[in-house]
């Protein structure tokens, strides 16, 4: 199902845009790009066995609503920073964030 997951990811992101989230959408679409099985995360969510599209377990949507909480509670302060001034980092730059991100907190976000 590997290939399902980033196409569930795209089609959420557009989802986002349409209902006004550009934020949300960019994350998607980022994350997308960098799925891979380098920890036990990337495994769970490339593997994932249910249905990962909006339709289903939106697994996308979960995962960017765990980065939100991440960025509410003061646990991701540099997430929280780039999430309040999305246009001040670059795709690499905000890409680089996200992934740093989900490796330091793989634990909470898997749970």
């Amino acid at each position: 199902m590997t290939q399902d997951i980033p196409a569930s990811f795209i089609a959420q992101a557009e989802s986002c845009e349409a209902m006004g989230s550009p934020l949300t959408a960019r994350v998607l679409r980022l994350l997308s790009q960098s799925l891979n099985r380098k920890t036990p995360l990337g495994h769970r969510l490339l593997d994932w066995p249910n249905d990962p599209s909006g339709k289903g377990d939106a697994l996308g949507l979960r995962l960017t609503g765990g980065l939100h909480s991440l960025v509410l509670d003061g646990t991701a302060p540099a997430l929280a920073s780039a999430y309040s001034a999305p246009e001040t980092h670059s795709d690499p730059a905000f890409l680089d964030l996200l992934t740093g991100t989900l490796q330091q907190h793989q634990t909470r976000l898997d749970s």
